[in-house]
């Protein structure tokens, strides 16, 4: 709550500097759904098969975690086990996943990537890798290494933010 006290003495304090703060999260909050369009659009990553981010990022996370469970890809996602499963279904039903069940335990069932899931993964670290320099240069004309390094400390602090703010909600 001292952060909240702090906030209302600002707004008290100096109205003009409050209203540019809240123009600076409006800018954010703008930024991130720019992000979470272009995380729902589907991609082809050069199979000729079409997915999401949200699909594709879940399929790398299964390819460098073999055997993860739904539950586990719900919880590294912050997703309901519903939307996580939903998700790794997509995958299984576009073959790039399957679900396997393994000896002495019929209740878990792990995850694993098809030969066609691990080619598609290797595409999509190298689109990522391709697509990260190619914003990180653009960033970097108008900004300077240690900004970005700033911009990242600051995006990390609001992570933290609303998983504080997601672990209370969740505890009542």
């Amino acid at each position: 709550m001292e952060g909240k006290k702090e906030l209302s003495l600002l707004n008290v304090q100096n109205r003009s500097d409050f209203d540019s703060y809240v123009a600076m999260m409006e800018d954010v909050y703008r930024f991130v759904l720019y992000g979470m369009d272009n995380y729902n659009r589907q991609h082809d990553y050069g199979t000729g098969e079409s997915l999401s981010m949200v699909e594709m990022h879940t399929l790398d996370m299964i390819d460098m975690q073999p055997g993860l469970c739904v539950k586990d890809v719900a919880k590294l996602w912050n997703r309901t086990l519903g939307a996580a499963s939903k998700n790794v279904n997509a995958l299984c039903k576009k073959g790039v996943v399957v679900k396997k069940k393994l000896p002495g335990n019929d209740k878990n069932i792990h995850l694993y990537t098809t030969p066609k899931g691990q080619k598609l993964t290797k595409l999509h670290r190298q689109y990522d890798r391709d697509e990260i320099a190619d914003v990180v240069g653009l960033m970097l004309v108008r900004h300077t290494e240690a900004e970005l390094k700033t911009f990242h400390e600051v995006i990390k602090t609001g992570i933290q933010i609303y998983e504080k703010n997601n672990q209370q909600i969740s505890d009542l």
